[in-house]
């Protein structure tokens, strides 16, 4: 699949980053990658929008939920994909009208596509996922 999508990965893991660099540019996303708050928000106040982020929010210079709150912030709009390990939780103050969790695991990678995909052009349709029932 060809997409124009640029998907800005956060996770503090750098085999995790490339691994999931890599899987997203094979599926024809742009991809780019930060392992710390400070430059995940970096690159959420480029220029060039960011289309989808995907995060783990435990990044080593930030608490998840500030975090979170800086980007609910800044880029209302973009859909975000948590991705975080079984049973970790994060409750955001302001939260995101386009925003999934997927579960990290051995074989997450292709949910995460999926997630991805429908974010995406459920946004492209104006119709919020976090509406339907």
């Amino acid at each position: 699949m060809k997409t124009d999508a640029r998907v800005l990965i956060a996770d503090r893991n750098p085999h995790v980053r490339e691994f999931l660099r890599r899987e997203l540019t094979v599926a024809g996303f742009t991809v780019l990658t930060a392992d710390s708050g400070r430059d995940l928000l970096q690159w959420a106040f480029e220029p060039t929008p960011i289309d989808l982020l995907v995060i783990d929010p435990d990044l080593p210079d930030m608490e998840p939920n500030t975090l979170l709150g800086k980007l609910a912030g800044s880029i209302p709009t973009c859909p975000l994909v948590i991705h975080t390990l079984p049973g970790e939780e994060f409750h955001m103050e302001h939260p995101l009208p386009w925003i999934a969790y997927v579960e990290k695991g051995g074989r997450s990678i292709e949910r995460l596509k999926e997630v991805i995909t429908g974010l995406l052009s459920k946004r492209m349709t104006g119709c919020c996922p976090r509406d339907q029932p």
